[in-house]
C-alpha cells in the first residue's frame, strides 16, 4: 500500500508537471521578448518530468529487490511488516558480510595472524611458510557469527511495539551455504508476533547472492601454493595467467598484500575483492672467502678457484671489473665456483673487484690485489 500510495502521487505530480508545460510553453512562445525564458523553464520541466520518472523506476527495482528474501515459515496478515523488517535486516548485513570477508583475506573477527597496512588489518594467507588461508568452512562460520550478531543488532522492535504489537523473539541462527556459484544464508529468527486476537509464529527466512566465492578462494589457495613453492620469488607470470586481476602491492618488512579482483562481480556495483597478505622469505646475500692480495709472475699460468655460499642455496653467478683477471662461473654438485684462469703479460699492480651475486640480485665483493712481477732475467 506504501508503495501504490507513492506511485500515485508521482503520477498527479507528473500529470501536473505536463499540463504546466504546456500553458505555460503557449503564454511564453506568444511573447516573442519571453522565448528564452520559455525554453529555460521547458528544459527544467522536462527534468522535473524526468525526475519523476526515474523515482517511479527506482520503487520498482526496490520492490524487485524485495522478492530476493524468501519467507519460509507462512507470513500473512498483521506479521508481513515485522517479517520485511526482518528481511531487511538480513539484506542489510549479508552484502556487508560478504565484502568485509575479502577485505579481510576470508576471516571477519580477530582470528588469524594479521598485518597492518594502508588497507586495514590484513589476514596473513601465507606466514611462517605456510598456508594459513582460512578454509571454506572456516569462511561459513565467519560469515554466520557476523550475520546472527548484526541482525539481533538490526532487529530494533520497539516501533512496532509502539503500534501495539507484542513481539517475543529468540537467538538468531544462521546457516550458510558456500556453493561454487552463490551463497544461501538459511536464516532462523523464531518470532511470536501477536496483536489483539492475531497471532502468528514466523521463523524461517532465506535469501541467496550470486557470488563466485568458492572459485575465488580456489585460486586464492593456488597463489598462496605456488608461495610456498618458492617463497622468495613472486611469479607474475602465473599470476597473469589466472582469470581475475591480481595485484601485488610491498608492505614492507618482506610483507606482500595480494589483491584478487573479480571484475564480473559486482557487490553494491563495486568489482569483488579477495586481499591478503603474505610473508615471503628475505633471501640474503651469498659469501666466497679470498685472499686481500696475490704475487703472479709474467707470462706464467695463474688459477684461482673461489667457492662461493648461498644461504638458500641459490645459483651464483661470478664476475670483476676487469678483462685482464677475467673471471668466469661453474655451477656444479649444487655448488658455485668463481674461476680465474689466467696468464698475465703486463707486469704491474692490478685491484680488480671480484663479485658473486644470486639471482635475486643479492651480492657480495671483495677487493684483490694482482701484483704482477716480471719474469726472472728480462731486466
Amino acid at each position: 500500500m506504501e508503495y501504490d500510495d507513492k506511485n500515485n502521487k508521482l503520477k498527479d505530480i507528473k500529470n501536473k508537471n505536463n499540463s504546466n508545460c504546456k500553458k505555460t510553453a503557449s503564454k511564453l512562445f506568444a511573447n516573442r521578448k519571453g522565448q528564452l525564458t520559455a525554453i529555460l523553464l521547458i528544459v527544467f520541466i522536462i527534468l522535473a518530468t524526468a525526475s519523476v520518472y526515474f523515482l517511479l523506476r527506482g520503487l520498482r527495482v526496490e520492490k524487485q529487490f524485495e522478492s530476493e528474501i524468501e519467507f519460509v515459515s507462512t507470513v500473512s496478515g498483521e506479521s508481513k511488516p515485522i517479517a520485511l523488517f526482518v528481511g531487511e535486516c538480513i539484506k542489510g548485513t549479508s552484502l556487508p558480510a560478504l565484502k568485509l570477508l575479502g577485505l579481510q583475506g576470508g576471516s571477519i573477527s580477530d582470528t588469524g595472524q594479521k598485518v597492518e597496512s594502508d588497507y586495514g588489518r590484513l589476514t596473513y594467507g601465507f606466514v611462517d611458510g605456510k598456508n594459513t588461508l582460512s578454509s571454506i568452512e572456516q569462511m561459513r562460520q565467519e560469515i554466520a557469527g557476523y550475520m546472527n550478531a548484526a541482525i539481533e543488532n538490526c532487529a530494533d522492535f520497539s516501533r512496532f511495539e509502539q503500534q501495539g504489537y507484542n513481539i517475543e523473539k529468540a537467538a538468531v541462527n544462521t546457516q550458510v551455504d558456500i556453493s561454487k556459484d552463490k551463497i544461501t544464508f538459511n536464516v532462523e529468527y523464531p518470532l511470536k508476533i501477536s496483536k489483539g486476537s492475531f497471532s502468528q509464529e514466523v521463523k524461517d527466512f532465506r535469501q541467496e547472492i550470486k557470488v563466485g566465492l568458492y572459485d575465488i578462494v580456489g585460486y586464492a589457495n593456488a597463489v598462496v601454493e605456488k608461495i610456498a613453492k618458492d617463497p622468495y620469488h613472486i611469479d607474475f607470470t602465473f599470476l597473469a595467467t589466472l582469470p581475475y586481476n591480481i595485484s601485488v602491492i610491498p608492505l614492507g618488512d618482506n610483507n606482500f598484500a595480494y589483491f584478487i579482483v573479480d571484475e564480473k562481480l559486482r557487490l553494491e556495483n563495486q568489482a569483488y575483492r579477495f586481499v591478503f597478505a603474505a610473508k615471503h622469505l628475505e633471501n640474503k646475500a651469498p659469501r666466497f672467502e679470498v685472499n686481500t692480495s696475490y704475487i703472479l709472475t709474467e707470462e706464467q699460468k695463474f688459477f684461482l678457484k673461489i667457492l662461493g655460499s648461498d644461504p638458500e642455496n641459490d645459483e651464483l653467478e661470478f664476475k670483476d671489473d676487469t678483462a685482464m683477471f677475467d673471471i668466469s662461473t661453474e655451477n656444479t654438485g649444487g655448488s658455485s665456483y668463481g674461476i680465474i684462469d689466467v696468464t698475465p703479460q703486463i707486469p704491474g699492480d692490478y685491484n680488480v673487484t671480484i663479485t658473486a651475486e644470486d639471482s635475486f640480485g643479492n651480492s657480495f665483493r671483495r677487493r684483490v690485489k694482482f701484483e704482477v712481477k716480471e719474469k726472472a732475467g728480462t731486466q
